[in-house]
């Protein structure tokens, strides 16, 4: 008994002792994660149905029912022609309705449902709606745009072009399980089995769209983000068309995952900034913006030289509070913070219409440890300037670049939280050692007494 209370106890101080150590840094329990930013394709989605009922065609959106519930996919590009497709729109699911939907149809600019009783709904706060009635499909519906006739025929579709030459083009029949015949705009649609399909004259095409879904880009770890934004060399990128790229905040603590905004699709080829590599991501600006997209997605344009222009003095003074490792204010990129007074050599002013401003190129020596130290680092046009410059000023401070008082309080308080702990242990491992050897000798001095 005594040896398994004991090992119990033990084991439970041993545990306690480890956690501390984790906590302080004795052993790491959770490496940073790398970087993966999700692929252009994690981001598009193919709609699809279980249980496709009826729908519904706007100018900009289509609505289906499936089972019970409303699915709505919008796009700004409707498709106008037979070949087009439906990319890159979004989708809305309804549900949690109180009546079984049978049909659904777009009026007055927008979606309504009917139940089996024929009551009808506004989709959009799910209210009965007063004088809006929804006609039930026909087996065969007449298109006044082309004159073609199109008839549902036991689960086959015919469709009938009076202006044809002779009777063998005049009728056309395709095999299916078609059912619910509507028209919207120029077109002829119909459901066969789960999937629309949509009729321009006598041809067919079956309805496929993509919508996008940006949740991944909530969760992309920053790696080793804080590290690759200091380690700076000048470059501009071009974003391909088509990608995918996420507005980050680098004002918010670079540590877990990314402090994400909206994610969006470039359109065309796009000029960018690079900030830096993590993973298999490039951190870019444009503009005051800063976003994270593939590495791939990027292609790197030359050093940047060309964007450079000799600046009106050679040797200047730092009226600005930094010097920032790249040409993009914000604190995560300073070379040297503080550094009001500094005396700088400029070596080139730039000019890129991506950048938030025009910035020099400087570069700043300080002594550390007797030894010459040159940093190289960007300051933002206005902040410099060559009026009597004093050879002899200094940066109002100069600490480590690596330095921080949050830190260093931080790791002091866990070391003293460590050491405490371990304090502890060792007082009641003592105690507990101290309580036995006097329980053994009152045992052995009352055995004794027998």
């Amino acid at each position: 008994m005594w040896y398994n209370y004991s090992v119990k106890r033990l084991a439970l101080i041993s545990t306690a002792i480890l956690l501390s150590l984790a906590i302080g840094g004795g052993i790491s329990a959770n490496a940073a994660a790398e970087t993966v930013y999700p692929q252009n394709s994690d981001f598009v989605f193919s709609l699809s149905f279980s249980d496709l009922k009826d729908y519904a065609v706007s100018d900009g959106a289509l609505a289906f029912v499936d089972g019970n519930t409303v699915k709505v996919y919008e796009t700004e590009k409707p498709g106008d022609s037979a070949k087009s497709a439906y990319k890159n729109g979004s989708l809305t699911e309804y549900s949690g309705f109180d009546v079984t939907i049978s049909s659904i149809d777009f009026q007055n600019g927008e979606f309504y449902y009917a139940d089996g009783n024929g009551t009808v709904y506004s989709l959009s706060d799910k209210a009965e709606a007063e004088g809006i009635s929804i006609a039930p499909p026909q087996d065969t519906l007449l298109c006044k745009d082309n004159g073609f006739m199109y008839a549902l025929l036991d689960g086959r579709i015919r469709i009938i072009d009076p202006k044809a030459e002779n009777s063998e083009d005049m009728a056309v029949e395709i095999e299916g399980d078609f059912s619910v015949l509507k028209q919207y705009g120029t077109h002829v649609y119909a459901i066969n089995g789960n999937r629309l399909c949509k009729f321009t004259d006598a041809e067919m095409e079956i309805t496929e769209m993509q919508y996008v879904d940006f949740s991944p880009s909530k969760t992309v770890s920053v790696g080793n983000a804080q590290q690759a934004l200091k380690d700076y060399t000048l470059k501009f990128v071009t974003v391909a068309q088509d990608s995918f790229m996420t507005e980050i905040n680098l004002s918010a603590p670079l540590t877990g995952y990314f402090d994400a905004g909206e994610t969006q699709q470039t359109t065309e080829d796009a000029s960018a900034l690079l900030l830096g590599y993590t993973g298999n991501a490039a951190i870019i600006s444009i503009g005051k913006k800063s976003y994270i997209t593939l590495k791939t997605n990027v292609t790197e344009n030359g050093d940047g030289s060309e964007y450079f222009t000799q600046a009106e003095f050679t040797k200047a003074q730092l009226l600005g509070d930094a010097i920032y490792a790249s040409p993009f204010v914000m604190e995560c990129v300073y070379a040297i913070y503080p550094a009001t007074g500094a005396i700088v050599k400029v070596t080139g002013k730039l000019h890129n219409d991506v950048l938030e401003s025009d910035f020099y190129q400087v570069e700043y020596t300080y002594q550390n440890n007797g030894q010459d130290v040159t940093v190289k680092g960007y300051v933002i046009a206005g902040l410099l300037t060559g009026d009597n410059v004093n050879d002899n000023a200094r940066p109002e401070e100069k600490p480590d670049e690596n330095y921080s008082e949050k830190n260093n309080i931080q790791t002091v308080l866990l070391v003293l939280m460590v050491v405490i702990l371990v304090l502890i242990a060792i007082s009641y491992l003592t105690w507990i050692c101290l309580s036995d050897k006097r329980l053994k000798r009152k045992n052995k001095k009352q055995d004794g007494d027998k």
